[in-house]
């Protein structure tokens, strides 16, 4: 995680969503949540047929997700935006006393590789190695959590640092069999500012590709 961030400025004065941006960017409380259910059976069977954990393929899928859709990867800067080339995924991991640290992971190529990052980030995480904050002050991440004992509906999050809040929150719920699908509840925060609900939908869309595909997507 010691790269530095790269990207370019948005060029605001010819950005169609610029009178959006300006409308929503002056807000007290700019957020907006969705929650929606996605299938997970095709990514779940794959991992348990391979040996994959599915923790990391599900937020390896979704980190994918995210950096596909350019407004996930805008950030607030003053009045101006910055528009990451990268992204990593910054999520919680539950310890044996349970507490929990954050697991750091940065967007690869491929999920061979995420794993082995994921892996030693997890065992980071529980040996406490890395203090909570250790990436204050960047902006270039996902910050992602999970909840595999609630079927989630919705979800409110903890702020504390404004300028930080143009950060996109993905949290995963129980995943549960529905009409033989299994079904997985994923929210979503974003700053409406800088993303629409139709920037929220191809998200969605792009993580259900994903999932379906594991096969192209997860190769070991």
């Amino acid at each position: 995680m010691t790269r530095a961030p790269t990207g370019r400025w948005l060029e605001l004065d010819s950005w169609e969503r610029l009178e959006t941006y300006e409308f929503f960017r002056v807000y007290e409380q700019p957020l907006t949540n969705v929650c929606s259910s996605v299938d997970v059976g095709d990514t779940l069977g794959y991992c348990k047929s391979k040996g994959l954990s599915f923790f990391l393929a599900s937020w390896f899928l979704a980190l994918k997700a995210a950096s596909s859709v350019e407004n996930f990867r805008m950030r607030l800067r003053g009045s101006n935006v910055f528009v990451h080339d990268r992204l990593y995924l910054s999520t919680t991991v539950l310890r044996d006393d349970e507490s929990f640290g954050f697991c750091h992971l940065p967007m690869v190529g491929d999920f061979a590789t995420f794993t082995a990052f994921g892996t030693r980030a997890i065992e980071a995480a529980h040996a406490r190695e890395l203090p909570l904050d250790i990436l204050e002050g960047r902006d270039d991440a996902i910050y992602g959590t999970t909840l595999p004992w609630i079927r989630l509906t919705g979800i409110t999050h903890a702020h504390r640092i404004p300028a930080r809040s143009s950060v996109p929150k993905i949290v995963f719920g129980k995943y549960e069999e529905h009409m033989e699908k299994t079904m997985m509840p994923v929210a979503v925060e974003v700053h409406h500012a800088l993303c629409d609900g139709i920037h929220i939908a191809r998200f969605y869309q792009a993580l259900e590709t994903m999932l379906s595909a594991p096969e192209t997507h997860l190769v070991p």
